[in-house]
C-alpha cells in the first residue's frame, strides 16, 4: 500500500550514510519480489532495474559500498537455487548523457564479471 510504502522510505533514510543503507533496500526489495513470485509459481515476470540491482555477480565499490549483493544476485543464490532462472538485459540509452571515464571502467568491469556469468550458464 502507498503508506506502507511511505514507512519503508522513512526506515531507508534512517539508515542513509551506513552500510545497511544498501543491504536494506536490496533485502526489502528482494522478499517483495519472493513474495510476487510465489503468489504464482507458474507466472513469468518483468521488470526494468538499474544496473546495481541487476547485477549477478557481488559488486565491490561500484554500487555504493563493499561486497553488495544486488536484487538479482538474491534471487539466483537464494530463490530459485539456480543461474538459469534470472535473465538481465542491460539497457543503455544513447545520448542520455556522457559516460565519463570512470564509469567506463565500472561499465568494462561489470560486462567482464557478466560474460563470465553468461559463459557458465550457456549450456542451458
Amino acid at each position: 500500500s502507498g503508506i506502507e510504502g511511505l514507512r519503508e522510505y522513512k526506515q531507508w533514510n534512517q539508515y542513509r550514510n551506513s552500510a545497511f543503507y544498501y543491504t536494506w533496500r536490496e533485502e526489502t526489495m528482494f522478499r517483495k519480489l519472493r513474495r510476487l513470485l510465489d503468489s504464482d509459481t507458474s507466472a513469468r515476470f518483468f521488470g526494468q532495474f538499474g544496473r546495481c540491482h541487476t547485477a549477478y555477480s557481488i559488486q565491490d565499490g561500484d554500487c555504493g559500498w563493499y561486497a553488495y549483493q544486488s536484487v538479482m544476485h538474491k534471487l539466483q543464490e537464494r530463490y530459485f537455487n539456480s543461474k538459469n532462472k534470472v535473465l538481465s538485459i542491460g539497457i543503455f540509452y544513447a545520448g542520455d548523457r556522457e559516460i565519463d571515464a570512470e564509469e567506463n571502467s565500472i561499465i568494462d568491469k561489470w560486462l567482464k564479471a557478466e560474460t563470465r556469468v553468461w559463459e557458465d550458464t550457456k549450456s542451458f
